[in-house]
């Protein structure tokens, strides 16, 4: 009797395991068992049951893709700015830097009031939003503006640079 009694608890915590785990599980029956006197086992679906909370996270539900989280939109901050070398000889390179647009946007800088989607130096912002370039100038003397725009943001900035006669006058 001992022997039927733990086999029985074994049988009972074996299918408690295998229920919470989701498993389908189904019981066989003896022919001579009071509920189904045939000739032949059969066998019947046991009910799911919950069970108790699992210790161990839920995975993804199959029924459900898994999407990531909108990436956060872009916000400035603050105006963009260029910053030229203030002056230099005719020849001679100057600094441009450029800061406040959009990480890894196209800028483009050119010699003039606007930064016309054509002509100038086309250069990708940073992470931060900056770019820096040297730039050897064959003009005129005297006070250039230069502007710098950005492709995607549409910001603008702009500079003045005066140039002193150098290598070409």
């Amino acid at each position: 009797m001992r022997a039927r009694l733990t086999a029985v608890v074994a049988a009972a915590a074996t299918t408690a395991v295998l229920a919470v785990a989701g498993c389908r599980i189904t019981v066989e029956e003896h022919p001579s068992s009071p509920t189904h006197p045939t000739t032949h086992p059969t066998t019947r679906p046991l009910p799911l049951t919950t069970g108790p909370a699992s210790p161990y996270p839920k995975g993804p539900d199959p029924e459900r893709p898994v999407t990531s989280p909108p990436p956060t939109p872009w916000v400035p901050k603050g105006p963009a700015t260029l910053v030229g070398c203030g002056s230099h000889a005719s020849g001679h390179a100057c600094t441009f830097r450029g800061y406040g647009f959009k990480p890894g946007e196209r800028v483009r800088l050119t010699r003039g009031t606007s930064a016309a989607d054509v002509g100038g130096h086309v250069f990708t912002a940073d992470k931060n939003g900056g770019f820096r370039t040297d730039l050897v100038s064959n003009t005129p003397s005297g006070l250039h503006p230069y502007a710098a725009r950005g492709l995607t943001s549409g910001r603008e900035a702009r500079t003045q640079v005066r140039i002193t006669p150098g290598l070409w006058g």
